[in-house]
């Protein structure tokens, strides 16, 4: 039988059951401002969901985890926090009250972090990273690395030949991502298998 399969959201929101009612309202506030979420308080306490929250994990644009005294020590959001990490998601933390930065220990210490209090910041510099990319403008990334011969690794590790991807990118389709960002919608290709093979180089 084959997995169960999310579709591609904006937003993967990460939270323990005991916050359920917070995830409602960020949920709610993230859909206002026309981004889709992936969160699991759509779906009814206790029922199974791991293919489905791999799945939205892997086609999600950004990772936003409620942190609460509950969900720092919540195996689920820290396995969740993990694939985020590897992955290379952007990552951003919504602190209920009690919950302070400075006392925040790995593995999430070291991404942004918002008070609760203050969802309107937080989605506005949220949304920020989440600038969408056209069909035409994936499709042409996709034809680009292609052309590259560079594998994914490599451009990871080597910051000028990103810098020469992206310099192409923006040139061909009038945009002005910065590396980073174009190197964020390269994985995001990878993750959902839509990366088109290297082309091979001669000479």
């Amino acid at each position: 039988m084959s997995k169960p399969r999310a579709k591609s959201y904006d937003v993967f929101l990460s939270f323990a059951q005991a916050d359920r009612g917070e995830a409602n309202v960020v949920k709610r506030a993230f859909e206002d401002r026309g981004l889709s979420v992936f969160s699991t308080s759509e779906f009814p306490p206790g029922e199974v969901l791991v293919d489905l929250i791999h799945s939205a994990i892997v086609d999600a644009r950004v990772f936003v985890a409620i942190l609460s005294r509950v969900s720092v020590d919540s195996p689920w959001v820290t396995i969740e926090l993990g694939s985020a990490l590897g992955w290379g998601m952007p990552i951003y933390l919504l602190l209920k009250e009690g919950i302070e930065p400075s006392a925040l220990q790995a593995p999430f210490a070291r991404h942004p972090a918002f008070p609760l209090s203050d969802l309107d910041v937080a989605i506005d510099e949220i949304a920020r990273g989440i600038d969408r990319l056209d069909d035409r403008q994936v499709k042409r990334l996709g034809e680009l690395y292609a052309d590259t011969g560079v594998p994914v690794a490599k451009l990871v590790d080597d910051p000028d030949e990103m810098d020469k991807l992206a310099r192409r990118f923006n040139r061909a389709v009038g945009a002005k991502l910065s590396p980073e960002r174009v190197l964020q919608e390269v994985i995001r290709l990878r993750k959902r298998g839509a990366l088109p093979k290297l082309k091979q180089q001669t000479g």
